[in-house]
């Protein structure tokens, strides 16, 4: 089954003058052989797209591929999730790398476990490699740090229950640990402040209602 990618025209937001914007040069359609789970546009304004798909407009793509501005596929740019079994839930951009969460064993060429940094130019996996033993479904950049969310319970060999956060250049694992007693799915930086979403209901030492 094929799953479209739909280029969306922002015409203003709520408070602001209506600005309607020129059509981008982008193909009516761009197809994928699967699901698409997660996009990140880098400063250049090309977009890596994350899932489990085998191919990204007839082009062959592991779970992660990316588009040209133009909207047509990037052929010099393939670090492929490994295996029909990869996929990849979410994506970030970090000045010269593209952090990968998912649910992989290979990664941008070498082995990696479910985290992975491949470079932005040359798309092999990075030195940067903290290792999740659980499936990492959400990434949130703050400044230097990134904060890493999913189904684990451990990170670069040191308990982490579902949620860490490590140095965005090095991967070094950060001594922060909220705790939570389930699954991530989601998360977001606000000023500076984390909000996650997920499957628990305790976290940082204290209970939900």
């Amino acid at each position: 089954m094929r799953r479209m990618l739909a280029v969306v025209l922002a015409l203003g937001l709520p408070g602001t003058a209506l600005s309607v914007q020129p059509p981008l040069p982008l193909p009516a359609r761009i197809e994928v052989s699967g699901a698409i789970y997660a996009l990140a546009v880098q400063a250049d304004g090309r977009t890596v797209v994350g899932g489990s798909f085998t191919s990204i407009n007839g082009v062959a793509r592991s779970s992660i591929g990316r588009l040209n501005t133009d909207g047509s596929v990037d052929l010099t740019w393939d670090p492929g999730a490994g295996s029909a079994y990869g996929k990849v839930y979410s994506l970030c951009a970090t000045g010269n790398a593209i952090v990968v969460g998912g649910s992989f064993t290979t990664m941008g060429g070498k082995a990696r476990r479910n985290l992975a940094a491949v470079g932005i130019a040359d798309g092999v996996a990075t030195d940067w490699d903290p290792q999740a033993d659980g499936y990492v479904n959400a990434l949130a950049l703050y400044g230097g740090t990134l904060f890493v969310g999913g189904g684990f319970f451990a990170l670069d060999g040191q308990l982490r229950s579902g949620l860490a956060a490590v140095d965005a250049a090095t991967g070094t694992l950060a001594a922060w640990n909220p705790a939570p007693n389930g699954g991530i799915e989601t998360m977001a930086v606000a000023g500076n402040t984390l909000y996650v979403g997920g499957s628990f209901n305790s976290i940082g030492g204290g209970g939900i209602a």
